[in-house]
């Protein structure tokens, strides 16, 4: 009994002893190692990592292939509108580098492409380590300017051939994502002053007939509005007399004298003119709102359109 009670002592002493000398090893262990984790998973990341491609498309100031930003702008407003913009890409193989007179033929083949035929590029590939640039831009046909693709990722097939019509010496394919960088801007109108002529067809420097414009334009020159003044419905024609003597003249049949120096208008829409001087006489049809002017040179007179050398 005595013997019982005294080993029964001693088993709680050991297993108390055994509880300190277990914090004091935990205690002691580095912060965050009691859940004794096996660091398996970074590890296996970094081991199975794909290789960066080994072919497809180089972007200048890109590092990686196959991926870029094409930017765009779409106006909105009094002048709306869209800048559709284009990167420059080239073709780059490691495996099989350019060299002596190569070419390569890039296809798009991406789902929502017209396919007759599919988007598709014809380059140099003699030197360097890429082929000479194409101009990519978004859209959906073939074009022989740019070399079309889809926002997001594209599906693309490839040959390089020695020459020209020479053999294929290598295929295959390869994606490439091309996002789309849209950005929307306001774009109203300017407002601008300027001279025109009454009728539109005649230029300012020979107009009789000069009124102011208010006019409210776009950047692509395109005219949304503008305001004429006066607001006259008549178009005024001129007939200046440059010569040392008075001409007799029948404007659409009424009988008119221009003294030297002088000159007549008149709102005629359709005006013609018949002159008669030292024997001489002449007809000639005219174009509403024009100047016009009679001159003489090696004792003849002569008739022709009045230009202004002030400038406008």
């Amino acid at each position: 009994m005595f013997m019982s009670k005294r080993f029964k002592g001693l088993g709680y002493g050991l297993l108390i002893g055994a509880g300190v000398l277990l914090s004091l090893f935990l205690n002691f262990l580095p912060t965050g190692s009691q859940g004794l984790e096996v660091p398996s998973e970074p590890f296996l990341s970094e081991v199975n990592e794909s290789p960066p491609p080994e072919v497809g498309w180089e972007f200048l100031g890109r590092q990686s292939l196959n991926t870029a930003i094409i930017s765009e702008t779409e106006y909105y407003g009094e002048c709306p509108g869209r800048t559709d913009n284009h990167i420059e890409a080239r073709f780059t193989s490691r495996e099989t580098p350019p060299a002596g007179q190569r070419r390569v033929v890039v296809r798009n083949v991406t789902p929502g492409l017209d396919d007759d035929p599919s988007p598709y590029t014809d380059r140099e590939y003699y030197e360097g380590r890429a082929s000479e640039a194409t101009k990519m831009r978004f859209g959906t046909k073939h074009s022989n300017r740019y070399f079309h693709v889809l926002p997001g990722e594209n599906q693309f097939e490839y040959e390089i051939k020695e020459h020209r019509r020479g053999p294929v010496i290598d295929a295959g394919k390869f994606s490439a994502t091309i996002a789309r960088n849209l950005q929307r801007v306001q774009r109203d109108a300017t407002f601008e002053k300027d001279k025109v002529c009454a009728n539109s067809s005649v230029s300012l420097d020979v107009c009789a007939d000069v009124r102011n414009r208010h006019k409210w334009s776009c950047p692509n020159g395109n005219i949304i509005k503008s305001e004429i003044f006066p607001e006259d419905r008549r178009i005024i024609t001129e007939i200046h007399n440059h010569t040392d003597r008075t001409i007799k003249v029948f404007i659409d049949g009424r009988k008119r004298r221009i003294n030297e120096g002088g000159y007549v208008d008149f709102d005629d829409r359709h005006p013609s003119v018949r002159f008669e001087s030292g024997g001489q006489r002449e007809w000639h049809s005219l174009t509403a709102g024009t100047r016009y002017r009679f001159y003489k040179r090696d004792g003849k007179i002569g008739f022709e359109k009045y230009r202004r050398h002030s400038g406008w």
